[in-house]
């Protein structure tokens, strides 16, 4: 996954198309998080958080869709999301108003990205030896 020749991109459209998204979500100035509306059923994380999670655990399940040997190239995903991740959070504090970096944001994409895994993978397990 780290050769990024004409071939891969094609294989990886998707994947590229989903880190894009995360990066100008992530890149873009919003409101004071004072004016974001909270939901009380989501418990003492912000909405924000949840997007993190949300935005990395379906950063796996498309990612792992794209791949021919997914349980082989976890770790090339693992080691290119965080390091994304911990970029995306240098950059907001850097130059992005409004907006800081927080180590619960990279937890949260952290988290998204292992409960992708568990998920899709555990599945797949499932079905390969169905």
């Amino acid at each position: 996954m780290f050769e990024f020749g004409k071939q891969k991109i094609v294989q990886y459209k998707k994947t590229f198309l989903i880190l894009l998204g995360i990066a100008v979500l992530c890149l873009l100035p919003f409101p004071d998080s004072k004016t974001i509306p909270t939901i009380p059923w989501l418990g003492m994380l912000g909405i924000d958080k949840w997007v993190h999670f949300l935005l990395y655990f379906f950063l796996y399940k498309i990612w792992s869709s794209e791949n021919t040997n997914p349980s082989k190239n976890t770790w090339k995903l693992l080691v290119l999301s965080i390091s994304f991740g911990a970029v995306i959070e240098f950059l907001q504090d850097l130059y992005v108003s409004n907006r800081a970096a927080e180590w619960a944001d990279f937890f949260a994409d952290f988290s998204g990205l292992l409960f992708g895994y568990f998920v899709f993978q555990h599945r797949r397990f499932r079905s390969d030896n169905s």
